[in-house]
């Protein structure tokens, strides 16, 4: 069976005042008054922010921690970065984790349009909490805080797309909150995979060269239809919506010109989100990865810090990683809680796998969770009669490439070592790593 985009749980509180039931067509006529008038206020800046919700577990009040599979988000960004590179528009495009901090964050430095990809949920928006949990963001709170942060008695986005099964409430609430544009699926249906990749791809595509929303939402739509790998495909094309219904969508949200190669670095850029024609390069080595964009001269960091890469020296994702989430929330809560964490457990039990994959999830919410760093030392096994000597040196050699310290001279003790080291990581947040090594 397909993976569903959804998490059939209940929030420990409701949210009051707001039920599940289907637009119809007088509700649709109000809402499409309520936002005519403040859609033409938004500027328009060729910018899309990717949100993606990856928590580990929720909280269940007789229960406790209970896991939350992971959605395929790295192939949805992997679709997204290929058809923003095949329209080859200036458009920037960027990736970040869906927490509240990062939502006001793009509402306020500004963006002509937001994508949340996550689990469904009939009433909530399935954030993150920061710590590796799941946020249930109701969507009367998610109306409150974007009409707070109208621009001009607009809201801040022209366009949001909402990428996950259930989703009819939280488009209504876009909606209600004055976005003129909103995809979105029905409130009852439960949404496939592959639906929603093929939806995707054909969608962005046209709206990124120019086409009008209403024309590149018939066109994802299409695309479901005639999709070989999507089953049902006339039911799955039907699931998808656009709101207000019997709204103005003949406006093209992108008016960007043609690049002759995308991305396109910003050659005076000073932040990660001041990148013209720019995106994270997919990875499918990491889920959700804000990673490097090379450019001849220099690189571009996605996601905050020095914005020099370190993710160089982090170990691959181990394959066939599942059932462990509980135990990455318990651990990850540790390091963020702690300055020391002592990770033990019997030989064979998955020790490095649990503490490699924790660092991939780290990295890619490092501003997040205020975090500048990730070094990664794995002690050498021909030397683990010194293995302080040895860690040092690797350590030392990590934070070289970093551009933290400058390179030992070619005599040098350990006190050299020892002293570079622990000056490069002064009044730095990082997350250092020693793997294979007892303590």
């Amino acid at each position: 069976e397909e993976e569903e985009k959804s998490v059939n749980t209940v929030p420990s509180e409701r949210t009051p005042g707001l039920t599940g039931e289907r637009i119809v067509a007088q509700r649709a006529d109000v809402l499409h008054r309520e936002v005519h008038t403040r859609a033409s206020a938004i500027p328009v800046n060729n910018k899309i922010t990717v949100l993606f919700s990856a928590p580990l577990v929720y909280e269940d009040v007789n229960i406790g921690l209970c896991p939350i599979n992971s959605l395929d988000h790295e192939l949805e960004r992997e679709i997204l970065w290929q058809v923003f590179k095949e329209a080859s528009r200036d458009i920037d495009l960027s990736f970040d984790c869906a927490t509240m901090k990062r939502l006001l964050a793009h509402m306020t430095v500004g963006c002509t349009c937001l994508h949340f990809s996550g689990h469904g949920h009939k009433s909530h928006l399935t954030f993150e909490d920061g710590r590796g949990g799941m946020h249930w963001l109701a969507v009367n709170i998610l109306r409150d805080v974007i009409s707070r942060n109208a621009q001009g008695g607009s809201a801040p986005f022209k366009f949001v797309f909402v990428s996950a099964c259930h989703s009819l409430l939280a488009g209504e609430t876009f909606v209600r909150a004055g976005v003129p544009h909103v995809v979105c699926c029905q409130q009852e249906s439960q949404l496939m995979n592959s639906a929603a990749l093929a939806f995707t791809r054909a969608f962005y595509l046209a709206l990124a060269i120019g086409r009008t929303v209403r024309d590149s939402f018939e066109i994802g739509r299409q695309a479901v239809a005639c999709s070989p790998s999507v089953p049902s495909p006339e039911t799955e094309m039907k699931k998808f919506l656009l709101l207000p219904e019997g709204g103005d969508h003949e406006y093209a949200v992108f008016n960007a010109e043609a690049v002759q190669e995308w991305p396109r670095v910003k050659p005076e850029s000073t932040g990660p989100h001041e990148m013209g024609g720019a995106a994270s390069v997919p990875r499918r080595s990491s889920l959700m990865r804000r990673s490097v964009i090379k450019s001849s001269s220099r690189h571009v960091h996605a996601g905050g810090g020095s914005g020099i890469p370190t993710d160089h020296h982090l170990p691959s994702p181990p394959q066939g990683f599942l059932g462990r989430e509980v135990d990455m929330y318990k651990l990850l809560n540790a390091v963020l809680e702690k300055r020391f964490v002592n990770l033990v457990g019997p030989v064979g039990m998955g020790r490095s796998s649990l503490a490699a994959a924790l660092c991939h999830y780290v990295h890619d919410r490092k501003q997040d969770m205020n975090i500048d760093d990730i070094f990664y030392v794995r002690a050498d096994e021909a030397r683990r009669n010194h293995p302080l000597s040895a860690i040092l040196v690797q350590l030392h050699k990590q934070l070289v490439t970093a551009g933290r310290t400058m390179p030992l001279p070619p005599s040098y003790d350990m006190d050299d070592v020892s002293s570079a080291v622990l000056k490069a990581l002064q009044g730095k947040r990082s997350l250092v790593v020693l793997d294979r090594i007892e303590v």
